[in-house]
């Protein structure tokens, strides 16, 4: 294989996509549709879903009837409409992309927003919405504030600790209720996020290390990974935690597809 195929295969394998998508237009495939999903995972990865979308039809009316572009347009879409599911299978993967590529600054900052989403929908869930979108309203803190203050008289101005509050007072016989938050109110937990609140994404200077994390959590960062991954089972959801491996195998296939690809030589075994 030529260095620039195993440059290509090592940056899917890292998800980087942006240098990836740099990569074809050097060797002069920006036009190709394994050039356009390069373009449109570049964009939402960084949340960008709208764009991501309006990328993706641009590949070619071939291309189109193809199941790999239904499977990443059916998940835009849920991106897009602010699907619980897929909204909440986006962040984890972010977190693990930045696990790979050692960005914990970048991770804490996902993290935190992890928690509180999770903290906001288990909110809605008792009382009794249906049909979550993770962009609606309901899911702000402006109206959740709102609603603690004056359904329920808590009156803080920190949205964890007023629903803290509200978990304890109101659901402390709920099992899903009770199980999510003896994680997310662990002193493990908030020893991290008083961690993210003092690095640069908070509101301090600290700097922070894979091994801060490790020590502030006692536990490895997949064991912390697990802990968010079993809350959202508590929540009654499944998230589809490898679909950009799935993916990536299958720009693999497409790309076998362009001649000379990168001055490759797959050979008769097709393996690559």
């Amino acid at each position: 294989m030529s260095k620039a195929y195993n440059q290509f295969i090592d940056m899917l394998g890292n998800y980087s996509y942006g240098p990836a998508y740099e990569l074809m237009i050097e060797y002069g495939y920006k036009e190709t549709d394994v050039a356009l999903i390069l373009r449109a995972f570049k964009h939402s990865i960084n949340f960008d879903f709208d764009y991501a979308e309006k990328v993706m039809q641009k590949t070619s009316v071939q291309f189109k009837h193809e199941d790999l572009y239904k499977d990443i347009r059916q998940n835009l879409d849920k991106l897009i409409e602010g699907e619980p599911e897929a909204i909440f299978s986006e962040l984890m993967f972010s977190m693990v992309t930045q696990i790979t590529k050692d960005e914990y600054i970048d991770l804490m900052g996902r993290l935190y927003r992890y928690r509180e989403a999770l903290l906001k929908y288990l909110f809605l869930q008792t009382q009794g919405k249906k049909n979550i979108s993770m962009l609606s309203e309901n899911m702000s803190k402006r109206y959740q504030i709102k609603i603690l203050r004056e359904k329920y008289g808590m009156h803080s101005h920190n949205l964890g600790v007023a629903l803290t509050k509200y978990f304890k007072k109101y659901h402390s016989n709920d099992h899903a209720v009770t199980r999510v938050m003896e994680i997310l109110d662990s002193d493990k937990m908030i020893d991290l996020m008083n961690l993210r609140n003092a690095s640069i994404i908070g509101h301090g200077f600290v700097g922070i290390s894979k091994i801060d994390i490790i020590r502030t959590y006692d536990a490895e960062i997949e064991d912390l990974l697990y802990d968010f991954k079993a809350c959202i089972g508590f929540l009654g959801m499944n998230l589809e935690y490898d679909k950009y491996d799935k993916w990536n195998n299958a720009i693999i296939v497409e790309a076998k597809k362009i001649e000379n690809f990168l001055d490759s030589n797959f050979g008769d075994d097709n393996e690559w």
